[in-house]
């Protein structure tokens, strides 16, 4: 086994199914101005659960795939010291049937 799976087996990793949707696009679908099958989606089957993110970490393909909005970046920090954190536009998530609007930051696109 090596480092990094005796980690995750000790740290208890958690995937899910999660549905990610442009929620412009999803609120131009309520209006009536876009056709259902016109949302820009990503189904992930094994999306990372990271219960102390405050936004939802994606790597700028699947950004791009979704067509989000560059909006801002701002000052973070990570395990390896400070980070330019670059935020899109929001998105609905949708894990387990229940969906909420959280707004995107980049990461690398080696992250989970």
């Amino acid at each position: 086994m090596s480092s990094t799976q005796e980690l995750e087996a000790s740290m208890g990793r958690v995937t899910t199914e999660a549905l990610i949707e442009n929620f412009g696009d999803v609120f131009l679908v309520e209006r009536g101005l876009l056709a259902p099958d016109q949302v820009r989606s990503i189904s992930i089957t094994d999306a990372l659960v990271d219960t102390g993110c405050t936004m939802l970490g994606m790597p700028k393909k699947l950004i791009d795939q979704l067509g989000l909005k560059f909006v801002s970046s701002r000052p973070g920090m990570a395990m390896n010291g400070p980070v330019e954190c670059r935020q899109y536009g929001t998105i609905r998530l949708t894990i387990m049937g229940r969906s909420c609007p959280l707004d995107v930051m980049e990461v690398a696109d080696s992250c989970p």
